[in-house]
């Protein structure tokens, strides 16, 4: 995977040139300054430079932007507009260079035919027309605007590019790059249910369509860990005839392998995986004829249980950060319904879309944090202090930094809040205008 390591752009709004490195050892990079210097717009120029249809950076006004990777590769896009040009005309030239390869023009996004793109759109066949402005995206149960399908499926559209095979290596680059935008309205979401009568457009709390994404998420690792079991226990009496009794395990090594196998049941039973009857007792004396047995039998667990390590561990650190921010509630895991919440006083039952908006934030952007993410991902981050308090904004980097251990990505945030900052200056990059 590439990882960013610079970006920079040249007369953003025909005023400003920014070079910003980001903390590659550190992983945590904050972007601060007035607002208008560009903080939001640098993060949206970032997320939407691999969508050769958006719109977002067409309307931005600019003449260079580089983004460089930590293999000395950097994708350069170049934009001829005038001032007073009309913004939709093609503008925008894609540039890439490898320590292999010299700069080349990977392609020049043509100016959107939207007749041409509807009918292309129409022809995907997991995107079924709704009504004249809205798709319904089948793969998701999601109902999507013509933008937002272009922002989903643009590499279905055709792109002009030059003749050295640009596309191929385009989709790898993003394949590659992968960049996540976490944004200031994150709290609602386009539901996937099919809006009533006289409603333009249905909205749902994050949180609650995450609790239902956890719930999808850990029905998912069971079914793994019910099919592992199930192909280890029919193949246990042929492995424990063919065991060779000079590997068995001394009752030392046993009972301290049972011991901690229970443990790890304990853990995903308040993880909320496993029933507490499924939990094991470790055995003081075993005999020899058991000893070959309980060697096999030991090995199994293991495996078994290693089905549910990865889901296990961001789900007691997603777990322990929640309930040490949320005073007065307490959050469970359920099989079923992926997180509950009760109040501590009378365990009065809360469902996610009765938190506070601060509350709902934090859920939201922790559990982007641990379950959207793929490892080696950018993570750009706009505003995260919206609806915190000032001590949960304090606490918020060193959060991150636990997560980062867990989870493997880098972040990039744009923030206005010192107290979010803290003690961690050393991290900031300052934007300032050209007289400064």
């Amino acid at each position: 995977m590439l990882r960013v390591k610079k970006i920079s752009v040249k007369k953003l709004f025909g005023t400003f040139d920014y070079a910003i490195y980001l903390n590659m050892a550190e992983r945590i990079t904050i972007l601060h300054g007035p607002n208008g210097f560009g903080k939001t717009t640098l993060l949206t120029m970032l997320s939407e430079v691999f969508k050769p249809y958006s719109q977002a950076i067409r309307n931005i006004p600019f003449q260079e932007f580089r983004i460089e990777f930590d293999d000395s590769s950097y994708v350069r896009v170049e934009n001829t507009a005038q001032a007073d040009e009309e913004i939709d005309r093609n503008h925008l030239k894609v540039f890439f260079q490898t320590p292999e390869m010299k700069e080349e023009l990977l392609f020049s996004p043509p100016p959107l035919d939207r007749k041409k793109a509807i009918t292309i759109i129409d022809e995907i066949p997991w995107i079924d027309r709704d009504s004249p402005t809205t798709w319904l995206d089948r793969r998701t149960g999601e109902f999507l605007s013509f933008e937002k399908v272009l922002e989903r499926y643009a590499d279905l559209l055709p792109t002009t590019h030059t003749d050295n095979q640009g596309v191929p290596e385009w989709k790898e680059l993003k394949e590659s790059a992968m960049i996540h935008f976490i944004e200031t309205q994150r709290l609602l979401r386009h539901s996937s249910r099919r809006p009533r009568f006289n409603e333009s457009s249905l909205m749902r709390p994050v949180a609650e369509i995450y609790a239902e994404d956890l719930a999808r998420e850990i029905e998912s690792k069971l079914a793994e860990y019910a099919a592992q079991s199930q192909t280890l226990d029919r193949t246990f009496p042929k492995r424990l005839l063919e065991h060779d009794p000079t590997s068995n395990l001394t009752d030392e090594e046993l009972n301290r392998k049972l011991e901690a196998l229970e443990e790890k049941r304990k853990r995903f039973t308040a993880a909320g995986f496993l029933d507490s009857s499924e939990e094991q007792m470790g055995m003081k004396k075993i005999s020899e004829d058991a000893r070959s047995v309980l060697s096999v039998y030991v090995d199994d667990v293991e495996k078994k249980l290693s089905v549910l390590d990865g889901l296990a561990n961001k789900v007691e650190l997603f777990r322990e950060i929640i309930n040490k921010r949320f005073l007065y509630k307490e959050m469970t895991i359920s099989k079923e319904k992926g997180f509950i919440f009760t109040t501590k006083n009378d365990s009065t039952s809360l469902t996610p879309k009765d938190l506070s908006s601060g509350e709902q934030h934090e859920l939201v952007m922790f559990y982007e944090f641990l379950f959207k993410t793929k490892p080696g991902s950018l993570i750009l981050i706009d505003e995260p202090e919206i609806s915190l308090h000032v001590a949960w904004q304090i606490k918020f980097l060193r959060d991150i930094q636990d997560i980062i251990k867990l989870a493997d990505f880098d972040v990039l945030i744009a923030t206005h809040s010192p107290s979010l900052i803290s003690d961690n200056w050393d991290l900031t990059v300052e934007l300032k205008g050209p007289d400064q």
